[in-house]
C-alpha cells in the first residue's frame, strides 16, 4: 500500500514538473504570437511606431474579453470532465448552475448565458439530480418569491433534518429572505439559524437583529465583532450601528466604528448615525463621524446641493449658532437652488433670531413671495375670460343677472375665494411637507435643481390638515353676512336634497367602477408610479391622528369647503356670465384640475358634472355636499382597510 501511494505521488510529481516547464516556456510563447496576431501594431514597436497609438484600446480590450471567454470556457469544460468521472455529484451539478449564474445577469452579459443558466436549471429539476437536496433547494431559491415560496420552503423544511449543515443553513437563509417584511420576526428567527448551522452564513446581521430583539444584546455585538472586514460595506455599518444605537450600546457602536473606518459609509448615513449618537448621549463619536463634512472643509462637488443642505440640517439641529450660520453660508455658496424658497433661511431664523441676514439670504424669499403672487394670479385664467364675456353682454344689451340671496357673490369674490384656497394649500405645505412643494415648484418652472428626500405619509397628512385649516380661515371674510337658508336648503325639501345626493354618489360611484373594469389595471404597477399623494395624505393623518379625526376633515370639513368653492361661488358667479352649462362644465374641469391623480380625471369629472348639476337644479348645496360626503367616507373607509385605492374628492 506505501509502495503504491509513494509511486502515486511520483507520478503526480512528474506530470506537474512538465506542466510547469510547459506553463514557463511553450505558454509565453504562445501568448507572445497571439498579442502579435491580436495587435499588430505592437511588433512595429521596434521600428519606432507606438503600440499605444489612437485607437488601440479596442485591440487591448478585445484581447481581454477574448481571454475572458476563453477561461469561461475552460471552467466549463473542468466541469464537464468532472462530469464525466463523477455524474452523480449534485452538488457539483449546482454548482456549475451557480458558475453560469455569476455571468447571466450582469450588465453585459451575452445572450447565450441566459439560454445556458436556462438550460442548467431545467437539467436540474428533470434531470437525475432532481431529487437531491441541493438541486431542490437552489431550484426553490432562484425560482420562488410569493407566498408559495414560503410554504415550499416550510415543507422543505419538515424533510431538511438528513440535509448536510450547509444545506439546510442556505435553507434557512432563503426563508429568511422571503418572510422579509411580511413577517420579520421569523426572518430574524431564520436567520439566526442559518447562522447557528453555518457561521460563514451571510445572514449574520439578521441574525444579530434577531438576538437584539430578543434581549441578547451580547450575542448580537460578539456576532458582529466577529464578522470579517470584508464582508462590511456601508449599508450593513449603518443597520449595524443603528441597532446598537437604539439599544443604549454605544460603546459597542463605537468600537463597530473605529474598527471600520476604511468602509464607505455615505455622508447620508454618516449624519444620519452621528445625529442618533448625538442624541443617545455620544457627541464626540457622533461629530467625529461627520467631522471631514461639518467642520469647515470644503465640500465635494460631487454631491451638489444636497450635502450642504444635509450639513445646514446637521448643525441646525445639533450645532452652535455660529456653526448653524457658517453650514447656512455654505448652503448659499451652492447658489439659489440650495434654498429656493428660503425655507431654510427662515428655519435658521426661527432657531436663532439673531443670525445675520445677507443680501443674498433673500434671493429665497424672492421666490417664495412670487409664487404666492402666482397662486393669487392663477384664477386669473379663468376668471378674466368670464369678466370678458360679460362685457360683451352688457355692450349687446343684454344686462347680467342680479345678485340675489343665493347667489349674492361677484367676479373679485371668486377670484378671493379660489386664490384662498391656493395659498393655504401652498402654506401648509410650506410649513409641514415643504420638500414636496420645492420639487413642484421646481419642476414647474424648470429654473433649480437639486434632488429631494421623499415626503413621508404624516408630513403630508399633515399639509392636508392644516391646508384645510387655513383654507377655511383665509374664506371667512366671505362667509359674513350670507343668507345661509337660501345658500344650503335652496328650492327643494331636506329630505329631496339629501336622498339625490345619496342616489348620485352610488350612480358616480358605479360609474367609475365600470370606467376602471372597462379600462383594465394600469399599464404601469402601482409599485412602479406610486400611490397618489391623496390617498398617502389620508392614510398619513389617519397614523397621525386617528380614523375619527381623518373622517372629520376628509369627509365632512373638505367637502363643505370644496362645494362652497365650487358648487357655490364659481357655479353661480360664472353662471351669470355664461349659460349655466358652460359653467357647470367649467367649475367641473377646475375641479377635476384640483386632483393631482391624472388617472381619475374621468371620475373626478363626472363628479363635477353631477355636483354641479345637482346644485344648480337644487338651488342649494345640502345636495351636493351630500354626495360629496358619500363619496368621501367611502373613499376614507377603503384607504383605512386596504391602505390605496379608492378616490376621495
Amino acid at each position: 500500500m506505501a509502495v503504491g501511494e509513494a509511486l502515486s505521488f511520483l507520478r503526480r510529481f512528474v506530470a506537474r514538473a512538465l506542466a510547469g516547464v510547459l506553463i514557463g516556456c511553450v505558454v509565453p510563447m504562445a501568448a507572445s504570437q497571439a498579442a502579435l496576431q491580436a495587435a499588430p501594431e505592437v511588433a512595429s514597436a521596434a521600428a519606432g511606431a507606438s503600440p499605444f497609438a489612437e485607437g488601440a484600446h479596442a485591440a487591448f480590450a478585445d484581447r481581454v474579453r477574448t481571454a475572458e471567454e476563453g477561461e469561461y470556457g475552460r471552467v466549463l469544460a473542468e466541469f464537464d470532465a468532472y462530469f464525466a468521472r463523477a455524474p452523480a455529484d449534485a452538488v457539483a451539478a449546482v454548482e456549475r448552475c451557480r458558475f453560469i449564474e455569476e455571468f447571466a445577469y450582469v450588465e453585459e452579459a451575452r445572450p447565450e448565458r441566459t439560454k445556458e443558466l436556462e438550460a442548467c436549471q431545467e437539467n436540474l429539476r428533470s434531470g437525475a439530480h432532481a431529487p437531491s437536496p441541493a438541486a431542490r433547494v437552489y431550484l426553490w431559491r432562484s425560482k420562488l418569491w410569493d407566498d408559495e415560496a414560503i410554504e415550499k420552503g416550510e415543507a422543505l423544511l419538515k424533510e431538511a433534518a438528513t440535509w448536510s449543515l450547509e444545506q439546510r443553513a442556505t435553507l434557512h437563509e432563503g426563508m429568511s429572505l422571503r418572510y422579509g417584511e411580511r413577517d420579520a420576526a421569523r426572518s430574524r428567527e431564520h436567520a439566526a439559524i442559518a447562522l447557528d448551522l453555518n457561521p460563514e452564513s451571510a445572514s449574520w446581521l439578521k441574525a444579530a437583529e434577531h438576538y437584539a430583539h430578543t434581549g441578547a444584546l451580547d450575542v448580537a455585538i460578539a456576532i458582529l465583532e466577529a464578522v470579517p472586514k470584508q464582508q462590511w460595506h456601508g449599508h450593513s455599518l449603518q443597520n449595524a450601528v443603528s441597532l446598537l444605537i437604539e439599544r443604549r450600546e454605544l460603546t459597542a457602536a463605537r468600537r463597530l466604528i473605529d474598527a471600520h473606518q476604511d468602509v464607505d459609509l455615505q455622508p447620508e448615513a454618516r449624519f444620519d448615525l452621528a445625529g442618533k449618537l448625538i442624541v443617545a448621549g455620544d457627541a464626540q463619536t457622533g461629530r467625529a463621524l461627520v467631522a471631514k463634512f461639518a467642520e469647515g472643509a470644503p465640500l465635494p462637488e460631487r454631491y451638489g446641493p444636497w450635502l450642504a443642505r444635509t450639513v445646514f440640517a446637521f448643525q441646525l439641529e445639533h450645532g452652535t449658532a455660529e456653526e448653524a450660520v457658517a453650514a447656512y453660508r455654505k448652503l448659499r455658496d451652492q447658489g439659489l437652488s440650495a434654498d429656493p424658497l428660503g425655507w431654510r433661511r427662515l428655519a435658521l431664523s426661527a432657531r436663532h433670531w439673531n443670525a445675520p441676514w445677507q443680501w443674498t439670504d433673500l434671493g429665497g424669499i424672492v421666490v417664495l413671495l412670487t409664487v404666492l403672487a402666482f397662486c393669487v394670479l392663477l384664477p386669473s385664467v379663468v376668471l378674466v375670460p368670464l369678466h370678458y364675456r360679460g362685457a360683451v353682454r352688457r355692450a349687446n344689451g343684454l344686462p347680467l343677472p342680479p345678485l340675489s340671496a343665493d347667489s349674492p357673490w361677484r367676479l373679485r369674490d371668486a377670484w378671493y375665494v379660489l386664490a384662498a384656497l391656493l395659498i393655504g394649500d401652498t402654506i401648509a405645505m410650506y410649513l409641514f411637507a415643504y420638500t414636496g412643494l420645492e420639487t413642484m415648484v421646481t419642476d414647474l418652472f424648470e429654473v433649480f435643481g437639486g434632488a429631494q428626500p421623499e415626503l413621508d405619509d404624516r408630513m403630508l397628512g399633515r399639509a392636508m390638515l392644516f391646508g384645510t385649516v387655513f383654507g377655511v380661515v383665509l374664506l371667512l371674510p366671505v362667509l359674513r353676512k350670507l343668507d345661509w337658508r337660501a345658500i344650503f336648503v335652496g328650492r327643494w325639501p331636506i329630505s329631496h336634497s339629501v336622498l339625490t345626493g345619496l342616489a348620485l354618489a352610488v350612480l358616480v360611484m358605479a360609474v367609475h367602477g365600470v370606467t376602471r373594469a372597462i379600462a383594465g389595471p394600469p399599464a404601469v404597477p402601482v409599485q412602479q408610479i406610486g400611490v397618489p399623494e391623496t390617498t398617502r395624505a389620508i392614510l398619513g393623518m389617519h397614523a397621525a391622528y386617528g380614523g375619527l379625526a381623518t373622517l372629520l376633515v376628509v369627509a365632512l370639513v373638505v367637502p363643505l369647503l370644496e362645494e362652497f368653492a365650487f358648487r357655490g361661488v364659481l357655479l353661480r358667479v360664472a353662471a351669470r356670465h355664461v349659460h349655466v352649462w358652460v359653467a357647470i362644465g367649467l367649475q367641473a374641469a377646475l375641479f377635476m384640475f384640483a386632483h393631482e391623480e391624472v388617472a381619475r380625471f374621468p371620475g373626478f369629472l363626472v363628479f363635477g358634472l353631477s355636483a354641479g348639476w345637482l346644485a344648480w337644479k337644487s338651488g342649494g348645496l345640502l345636495g351636493p355636499i351630500t354626495l360629496h360626503v358619500a363619496n368621501n367616507t367611502i373613499a376614507c373607509l377603503v384607504i383605512f382597510s386596504v391602505g390605496a385605492g379608492a378616490p376621495a374628492s
